[in-house]
């Protein structure tokens, strides 16, 4: 394969991640927000944010490796651009970064704990990891980001840089990857259930 196409690929998904983080985002402010208030019955201050994205960062990471950490860096930025109630200015970049690394840090502690993390190709053929794996990595990026956002937020002591607040986005992230997750994994089941009927 050649450079230029190696490029393009590259481009090709970067654009899929960044489409994909930004439409879950936005579903999860329109529907599952809605969902949360509505049918639910949770207030503003009990409610968790299902962070939907957070699905699209394990499995960038999971796949991409290295190579998903640009895209999530741009999607989050294209995030804080395009929906209203963001974090102030000065806090975006930081904030983008510790989104981006917590996937990729906490798949580098599974390995280094020899957990088989990623997703690993044998002769060519691929080969996937337990679906345990890529949800405990989940858990552990919920936990490095929310630590990190929390930090990155209190050193200006803002009205939401809290515990309740940082109870909220682990929370929010745990229960965003395991949605995010179970929908593939259905949408995998109804997909082999109608491809065995054929």
């Amino acid at each position: 394969m050649s450079l230029k196409n190696t490029a393009l690929n590259e481009v090709w998904v970067a654009c899929h991640i960044i489409v994909a983080f930004l439409v879950l985002y936005a579903f999860s402010v329109d529907g599952v927000r809605a969902l949360e208030f509505g049918l639910l019955g949770l207030s503003e201050q009990l409610s968790i944010f299902i962070f939907l994205p957070h699905g699209i960062r394990i499995l960038a990471v999971w796949f991409l490796r290295h190579r998903a950490l640009v895209p999530l860096f741009i999607a989050h930025m294209c995030l804080y651009q395009l929906f209203s109630n963001m974090p102030p200015f000065w806090a975006q970049v930081p904030l983008a970064l510790i989104g981006e690394l917590s996937p990729w840090l906490s798949f580098k502690l599974l390995l280094w704990t020899n957990i088989p993390a990623y997703y690993q190709t044998d002769n060519g053929r691929s080969q996937a990891n337990p679906l345990g794996v890529p949800i405990l990595a989940g858990i552990i990026a919920a936990i490095f980001n929310g630590l990190g956002s929390f930090g990155v937020l209190m050193t200006q002591d803002l009205k939401y840089a809290d515990f309740e607040f940082l109870l909220g986005y682990i929370v929010g992230d745990i229960l965003g990857v395991l949605i995010v997750f179970i929908c593939i994994m259905s949408f995998r089941e109804v997909v082999n259930y109608r491809s065995a009927g054929r």
